[in-house]
């Protein structure tokens, strides 16, 4: 009877999933491994009956499985990055060359989150730039007042300025559907004048005219 309570014991100590046997051994020693229902691949460590199951860092290899993180979470990162000097003067969107990226989600339900920043100047202190975010074929995330231009971000020239230069952004949340390879891009129009993008308009071969770079990023996040 003594021993049959100290099993007892050891029993209720003890927390996890056993997958190997329990024994009773003539010191009434109790011995059981555990599986983690989390991690896969590899863990080893020491387990104290009675206290606190702990492992090392170092013990631990494989992966953790993307369905097991938590809404949120970044599960993968994809930058592009261009500094070639381009312009336009098309009154219809057209592709900035260079600023695509093509991303795999691993959840239909994922999201996908695009994030741009291009440098960008103009040929008259009046004219306007504007971009937009392409999936595939479709643009996504644009402002679409009747009668005016659709678009995700925007520059004007500065009337104070005959020459000016700036960085436009922007951001969109974006909802792919799909776990197919997915490309994201960034297209550009004009108003009525040459917009450049990583360049300046008089363009010199000195310090004072600036070589910038432009970049595209996209995040799945998980749903």
């Amino acid at each position: 009877m003594p021993i049959q309570i100290a099993l007892d014991s050891l029993k209720q100590a003890a927390s996890g999933t056993a997958n190997s046997a329990t024994f009773l051994r003539g010191d009434n020693a109790f011995s059981s491994t555990f599986s983690s229902p989390v991690l896969s691949g590899t863990a080893t460590g020491t387990y104290t009956l009675g206290g606190t199951p702990s492992l090392t860092a170092t013990a631990l290899t494989g992966t953790i499985a993307a369905a097991r993180l938590p809404a949120g979470c970044v599960l993968q990162v994809l930058q592009t990055t261009t500094d070639t000097q381009q312009s336009t003067t098309s009154t219809s969107y057209v592709d900035v060359s260079g600023l695509s990226v093509t991303i795999t989600p691993s959840s239909a339900s994922n999201k996908v989150l695009v994030r741009y920043r291009i440098n960008v100047s103009t040929a008259t202190h009046n004219n306007m730039g504007a971009f937009q975010i392409l999936r595939g074929s479709t643009a996504v995330g644009n402002g679409a007042v009747a009668g005016r231009r659709a678009c995700h971000s925007a520059f004007r020239g500065q009337f104070s300025d005959a020459n000016p230069h700036e960085t436009t952004s922007g951001e969109f949340l974006d909802s792919p559907g799909t776990t197919s390879a997915t490309t994201y891009k960034i297209q550009y129009v004009a108003d009525h004048s040459t917009i450049f993008v990583n360049r300046d308009q008089s363009n010199g071969a000195s310090n004072n005219y600036p070589t910038p770079l432009s970049q595209i990023i996209v995040m799945e996040i998980a749903a």
